[in-house]
């Protein structure tokens, strides 16, 4: 998955290479990443927006949403804290600032729920057995087999009983 990924998300424009096995390995086995690295910001007439500015959450370097927010706007974001191809903590550090700018009150409109363990979308040694869209109204805790997950900058504290249950935790 990475070389398909380097090839066709990651650099502008997308490099054509052969979807067999061999030809991706070989393609990521010869990527100079040194020589290369600008092209993720590169843009063209077919590919006016980068790759950098597709795979990045909007306003990403000062965060305010003002005209999404101003119009009624919510949205969900989840990240695996284990995803090994975008860093949680990028994530994280959006949100952070995302709330800072809307003086502590982004969870209003955009809920951030960092769920432990997930790898890229789901799997890894997780918690990622939830529905962010069980119901008709914004979730707060979401329950799974074992934990909370909790809409930060909130966090599952464990407050008794069986440590294997959601229910011996809150969000606080």
């Amino acid at each position: 998955m990475g070389s398909s990924s380097l090839a066709q998300v990651f650099t502008t424009p997308p490099i054509e290479v052969a979807g067999d096995p061999d030809s991706l390995v070989d393609f990521l086995k010869g990527f100079d990443l040194q020589a290369r690295a600008q092209e993720i910001y590169a843009t063209t007439a077919e590919y006016p927006e980068s790759a950098m500015e597709v795979m990045t959450p909007p306003g990403s370097d000062d965060p305010k949403l003002a005209e999404f927010k101003a119009a009624g706007g919510k949205f969900i974001v989840f990240h695996g804290v284990g995803d090994p191809v975008f860093s949680a903590n990028a994530t994280a550090n959006w949100y952070d600032a995302l709330n800072a700018n809307n003086g502590g009150d982004a969870g209003d409109f955009v809920r951030y729920y960092p769920v432990s363990g997930m790898a890229h979308c789901s799997g890894g040694a997780t918690l990622d057995q939830y529905d962010l869209f069980e119901k008709d109204e914004a979730p707060e805790a979401l329950k799974t087999a074992s934990r909370l997950l909790c809409p930060a900058p909130k966090v599952a504290r464990y407050t008794g009983g069986d440590a294997a249950s959601s229910d011996s935790f809150t969000c606080q």
